[in-house]
């Protein structure tokens, strides 16, 4: 006997599907993207955690089509509504987005086809929400009751301790009020305190649903390859990917155009994409990678989220990221297609000087802090910025100040809650929060800051010298279960760690850590080898030990590359004390008297 609501959702599910099929061309649906669609149907707020390239959008375009109103879609990247738009257009779904790619007047034109109901998705970017002309359109769909549901697409971005956190994404819990639509939070990374912060940000519901898939993409291969010659090791493994399309991630925009120049060298179909290019190359890069069979994308982080490209058969990473969310979001753009793809992180000691400089660059001072507080808090507000009425505004701050430490100040600023801003003719707009919380510095809220990402990257720096299964690693970050791999490098036993104990270099190291059992740190005795008159070494007063430059033919990071295999190896010894000291293992030292 069915019941009332058995058959509401029945007739509910004929229409999904309809849609499902007429407009998207499956006959099915992945797991789970069912069940978030029925929910956010219902009217319930729900966050999803699907892994990338298992078909989140689906789970908001389904509905947005299915009510009756326009659906507002909010979205961080500029590349990333701009796809999904389109590939909706082409599906002849009315589509459009508002970002900071368009002039006033298409803005303008937009807002108005928005408030006369010609679309029903509208992708926005999160600093849009606070501008007074999206304000007045807002206002009239929710007249007219004709806002139907606001999904949040890489919902991660709201929390302080995601991998990509966006002070602006704060806003968007504002235009709920007491509206009575779902919300729907959607992201492919998130550990348990962002889940919680993802759905206290967003004033969920108490009655809210919750759904996460496995992070497990059985058909990725996982490789992580200790090499000290990255750019061989490189070449030849895009032999095996000729006429292939991949992406090659670099933590760096000088690693970007230095690996591209290289491959464009060798007549290789490739393009580049980074911070410092133009609007229009930038534009053309991608449109191409995306259009393109036979394509090489290089690129640092800010090329990927959302580009949807069913067919990338590989993804590089030149460099360890800085977070395994990031590796995890990145690696997730190859084979959407289901089939096997293959996800190589080429890792040197080196990475993690590059992540450790990006932490410390972003780093500000409390004192700094304090002071600009206490000089904007006698502003008149909105007003919008301009580098030069900042110095003359903080004469003590100059030195801070300069280059892009201004907008590293103002970021931070954000981050805490004491400014906002929205965009005024292509300018940022800042406005004071009067719901500024001074606590949230109180309670240390700049080291937390630096601690967390420092924490993160230990876990990514752990997981490139694991010897156990890469995928289970993944699967244990995310406290997810053990899952059956069989396809990364450790379970096929590639790319395994090599250590010839004979050899002069890794002889001096042992012999030189035998006379100096734990004294020093992996620093200090790579600086010692390589003849290095570092602080350190000075110091320590090393400068005269018969150690000192043994290993000045080799650069220091290849000597601290062997330490760290050695470590693993369980060959050399590491204290668990606060600045860690190195030695031999009892083996090892009777190995060398012998």
């Amino acid at each position: 006997m069915f019941t009332y609501c058995d058959i509401v959702i029945l007739v509910m599910k004929k229409e999904i599907y309809k849609i499902l099929n007429d407009v998207f061309a499956y006959s099915e649906f992945r797991s789970y993207q069912l069940d978030i669609i029925i929910s956010v149907l219902e009217g319930r707020d729900t966050l999803a955690i699907l892994p990338t390239g298992c078909g989140k959008s689906l789970c908001f375009q389904i509905p947005a089509l299915y009510f009756k109103g326009v659906s507002l879609v909010l979205s961080p990247l500029v590349s990333l509504m701009k796809d999904q738009v389109d590939s909706l257009k082409k599906r002849n779904v009315s589509a459009t987005y508002i970002n900071s790619s368009l002039n006033f007047m298409e803005i303008r034109t937009r807002l108005t086809d928005i408030c006369n109901g010609y679309y029903k998705i509208v992708y926005i970017s999160p600093e849009r929400i606070q501008t007074k002309s999206f304000q007045f359109v807002l206002n009239h769909l929710i007249k007219h009751d004709i806002l139907s549901m606001i999904a949040v697409d890489e919902a991660h971005c709201i929390s302080q301790w995601g991998n990509d956190f966006r002070p602006n994404y704060r806003h968007i819990s504002a235009l709920r009020n007491d509206l009575k639509i779902p919300i729907l939070a959607v992201t492919a990374t998130a550990t348990q305190a962002v889940k919680v912060d993802i759905v206290e940000r967003l004033n969920f519901n108490e009655d809210y649903n919750f759904f996460e898939d496995l992070m497990n993409r059985p058909n990725l291969k996982l490789r992580v390859s200790h090499c000290l010659d990255k750019d061989n090791t490189l070449l030849e493994f895009l032999k095996k990917y000729e006429n292939q399309s991949g992406i090659i991630f670099c933590s760096t925009r000088k690693s970007v155009n230095n690996v591209h120049k290289q491959l464009q060298h060798l007549g290789l179909n490739v393009s580049r994409y980074h911070g410092g290019l133009g609007f229009n190359e930038k534009k053309t890069a991608q449109e191409t990678f995306i259009e393109k069979d036979a394509q090489i994308m290089v690129s640092t982080n800010a090329f990927g989220m959302g580009v949807d490209k069913s067919n990338i058969r590989f993804i590089v990473h030149y460099q360890m990221p800085g977070s395994i969310e990031n590796y995890v979001q990145e690696i997730g753009r190859a084979g959407r297609d289901s089939e096997d793809s293959e996800c190589l992180l080429l890792y040197s000691v080196g990475d993690r000087a590059i992540q450790e400089f990006f932490i410390n660059s972003s780093e500000t001072q409390r004192h700094i802090i304090d002071y600009m507080i206490a000089v904007l808090d006698s502003l008149d507000y909105p007003f919008v910025k301009s580098d030069q009425r900042f110095k003359q505004l903080f004469p003590k701050a100059q030195k801070e100040l300069e280059d892009k430490g201004l907008l590293k100040y103002l970021n931070t600023l954000e981050e805490i809650g004491f400014l906002t801003w929205s965009p005024s003719s292509g300018k940022k707009m800042y406005f004071k929060n009067e719901d500024y919380d001074p606590v949230t510095l109180a309670l240390g809220y700049l080291k937390y800051k630096k601690e967390h990402q420092i924490k993160k990257l230990n876990a990514i720096d752990a997981y490139c010298m694991s010897e156990t299964c890469l995928r289970n690693e993944l699967q244990k970050y995310f406290n997810h279960d053990e899952v059956d791999c069989n396809f990364c490098s450790i379970c096929l036993n590639e790319d395994s760690l090599e250590l010839d104990l004979h050899s002069k270099l890794s002889f001096e190291i042992l012999t030189c850590l035998k006379d100096y059992q734990n004294l020093y740190g992996i620093h200090t005795i790579c600086d010692l080898l390589a003849g290095k008159k570092s602080t350190s070494i000075k110091s320590k007063e090393l400068e005269n030990s018969e150690y000192f430059g043994n290993l000045s033919m080799h650069h220091k990071n290849t000597l601290v590359d062997r330490v760290k295999m050695m470590i693993l190896k369980g060959v050399v010894t590491r204290t668990s004390d606060e600045y860690p000291k190195i030695g031999v293992s009892e083996a090892i030292e009777n190995m060398i008297d012998k």
